[in-house]
Parts: structure tokens; C-alpha cells; sequence
């Protein structure tokens, strides 16, 4: 693939951070990294596949935040390398530990963040550690069949008043339409990949601050294998996350599903949402795409002047 993306670190002359408004005023203006990311697996420069958009990852980031959820913020660039056109790239923010202080607070050093580590597919900590992640683990397989366990992992007592003395491992809210994402786009590498028998996870980040009073929470991140068969079914059950490696938040869900407080709760974000103007009716969806797909319909020349017709190779 000639098209990748770039990581951009601010340290030594940058004192450890950018200071610029890279999203106005709809982020923070500090950033320790920042991603340019790429299309690659749909993409004109990777063997001019006709499927390429430019929107589809960013579409399920947005989503996220037409729920009011924590999501990565975007902009598009068109990028030049010592002069050179390099095509239409996409800035991200990375969710690991400053980007989660960032938001909600506290000190980068409190936060655990979890993700998938490349190519061996197994879950482990960015930063901090996995301790909490495994208390959720252990939680989950034993199940949620009781509001003791379902509401333990709250933080909270089988009546749903809190507990000072239990932790809240995850915000049961987010879990929700994290896995409404997931599951209106169909998407096919995240956080359990098809693509590797649904036997391992990808592409999920998860944060929690060690000191607060708040769960894991879950963003959507790569979210290119999405918006096609509409019909696709990701629903599982999937055997992704029977064992610690291989935790997912979608495991999690399957697991809460025991539970008739959680499925009715989910039932509730459901007629919420796909109902009554919701964020996820056919009209609020076109909208949120078509605003991104405005945004490059201009800029979407350049990219395929630089990468198009014969993938690139011209």
C-alpha cells in the first residue's frame, strides 16, 4: 500500500504539546499526538478500489458524538511533504491517556487505556494497567443473570443506589451506543473481527481513570469495514473474549444481555434513537454523511488526481 497514515508527536521544541486549536472550538487545544489518518483497505491508492468514500470512519465518530459520547475529532487536510501532494489525509485524535484527561479530567497518569496490540490481536494497557479491565473480565464471565452482579459493576448496590465501596468498572450508557454503532454500521473489524473468524478483537480503545468514580468507557476508532451489506448481522454471539486476551466490549454485551435491566435499557436507547428524530433514523444518518462528504467534495479531486485511475500507480 503506497498510502499511509502519519503519527505526529509534539515534544523537545514543543515542550510536550501543540497549542493550537486544531478543531476550534469544538476541542481542546492542547495535544501531546495527533493522527493523520488514511483510507487504505478502501481506497483509490491501494489497488483503486471503487469503494472509497473518505467518510465511513469518520461517520461512526461522529455518531458517537450525536450521542453525546466520548468520540475522536476530525478534520481534512490535504497534506504536502517537502513540497510534494500526498493526497487528502484526516486528522484524529488519539484516545489514550491525555486524550482522556483532556476530557474528563485528571491527571494522564491516573487513566488506564486499553486497546488491541497489533497484528498479535490481544488486549493490553497503553497506559496504566489492566487490573480494572480484568475485574470487568471476571465479572463478566461469570455472568449477569442477578441485578447484584449486573449493578455491582456499577459501583452500585441490587437496587441501583451507589455503593462508595464497589467500583464502577463501566459506564453502561456508553456501552450501549458504543454497540449501536457498531452494529447499525455492520461493522466487520471491531472490536471482533470477522476477518479473523470472530475469534479475536480489533480496533477498540477503552478508558477508565484509576481514581474516579466512573467505568470504562469505549470509543469507535478504524472504522473503515462498515456502511455496506445492509443487512449484515454482527450480532453474535461471538466466542471473541471467553478468555482474558481477547476482552472486548462487545463480549461484555453479550454477557450483560442475562440480564432483563440491561436489555431493557438497551431497549430504551433503541426507541431513543432509531425513533422519533433519533440520532440513527434514515434522515439524521443521511445528514451526519452528507455534511463530511460536503466537506471534501472539492478536496476529493485533488485525492483523485494524486491516487486515481490506475490505484496511484499512474
Amino acid at each position: 500500500n503506497p498510502k499511509h497514515a502519519f503519527r505526529l508527536f509534539f515534544n523537545n521544541d514543543y515542550d510536550g504539546a501543540l497549542s493550537f486549536p486544531l478543531f476550534g472550538d469544538e476541542g481542546v487545544k492542547e495535544f501531546a499526538k495527533v493522527d493523520l489518518r488514511t483510507d487504505q483497505n478502501y481506497s483509490w491508492s491501494f489497488g483503486g478500489d471503487p469503494s472509497h468514500t473518505a467518510v465511513r470512519d469518520v461517520f461512526s465518530r461522529d455518531t458517537m458524538r450525536d450521542m453525546g459520547e466520548a468520540y475522536t475529532r476530525s478534520r481534512y487536510y490535504q497534506l504536502y511533504i517537502d513540497g510534494q501532494y500526498w493526497g487528502m489525509f484526516q486528522s484524529e485524535e488519539r484516545p489514550e491517556a491525555n486524550y482522556a484527561a483532556s476530557y474528563y479530567g485528571g491527571d494522564p497518569d491516573d487513566y488506564d487505556v486499553v486497546k488491541v496490540e497489533n497484528y498479535a490481536y490481544d488486549v493490553y494497557a497503553t497506559d496504566g494497567n489492566l487490573d480494572a479491565w480484568r475485574e470487568l473480565y471476571d465479572a463478566a464471565s461469570a455472568g449477569f443473570a442477578t441485578n447484584e452482579a449486573y449493578y455491582r459493576v456499577q459501583g452500585k448496590n441490587p437496587d441501583g443506589t451507589v455503593n462508595p465501596a464497589y467500583k464502577n468498572l463501566v459506564e453502561i450508557d456508553n456501552l450501549i451506543s458504543y454497540m449501536e454503532t457498531i452494529l447499525f454500521t455492520g461493522n466487520l473489524d471491531a472490536p471482533v473481527s470477522a476477518f479473523l473468524g470472530n475469534q479475536r478483537p480489533n480496533n477498540f480503545y477503552a478508558f477508565r481513570n484509576r481514581n474516579g468514580t466512573e467505568g470504562f468507557r469505549f470509543v469507535a476508532h478504524d472504522s473503515e469495514h462498515t456502511l455496506f451489506n445492509p443487512y449484515e448481522d454482527r450480532n453474535g454471539p461471538y466466542p471473541a473474549g471467553e478468555n482474558f486476551e481477547t476482552f472486548n466490549p462487545q463480549f461484555l454485551h453479550q454477557k450483560l444481555m442475562e440480564n432483563p435491566e440491561y436489555r431493557l435499557r438497551f431497549a430504551d436507547h433503541v426507541r431513543k434513537d432509531f425513533f422519533n428524530d433519533g440520532v440513527l433514523t434514515p434522515e439524521k444518518n443521511q445528514e451526519r454523511f452528507q455534511a463530511r462528504a460536503a466537506e471534501i467534495i472539492q478536496a476529493i479531486l485533488g485525492e483523485s488526481a494524486r491516487w486515481g485511475g490506475d490505484g496511484g500507480r499512474g
